[in-house]
């Protein structure tokens, strides 16, 4: 049915065998740049850890927090109990990635004006970014 012409020319060895070599060249790199890391490090990751939470008083607390991705992150606010702790402006607290910082926040402004001894509080730290992290501290 289908017969070769002798006038028809395939293509040359010598150009198939530079196109094998440049997609093999090019799948050599994507892997190298895959194995070193170079892609993953690329992609922002961003994370907190809460280290822990103390009630210092009848009016502070204390949410010490840790950076473990690899962009800076700020804090926009905290919710103690469902209620900012910060009416108003948001905190804008950096954090820096790999950094360990202590943040205080001041229930005075409250209805109820102080931590009462022996409940459970929930604080909520917001970033800016959109990510929530909970802990709870009983009262001493």
């Amino acid at each position: 049915m289908f017969k070769k012409r002798k006038d028809e020319k395939a293509l040359s060895p010598v150009i198939s065998t530079v196109i094998i070599v440049a997609v093999a060249i090019a799948v050599a790199i994507a892997v190298a740049y895959w194995v070193t890391g170079v892609i993953p490090m690329l992609i922002q990751h961003r994370e907190l850890k809460i280290i822990g939470c103390h009630i210092l008083d009848s009016t502070n607390a204390v949410i010490y927090l840790k950076n473990t991705g690899n962009t800076r992150e700020n804090i926009a606010y905290i919710l103690v109990n469902s209620r900012l702790s910060n009416p108003g402006e948001p905190l804008n607290i950096p954090l820096e990635s790999g950094e360990m910082k202590g943040i205080v926040t001041d229930v005075s402004h409250y209805p109820t004006k102080t931590f009462e001894s022996g409940i459970r509080y929930d604080f909520i730290v917001h970033t800016a970014s959109g990510m929530s992290y909970p802990i709870s501290a009983r009262a001493p």
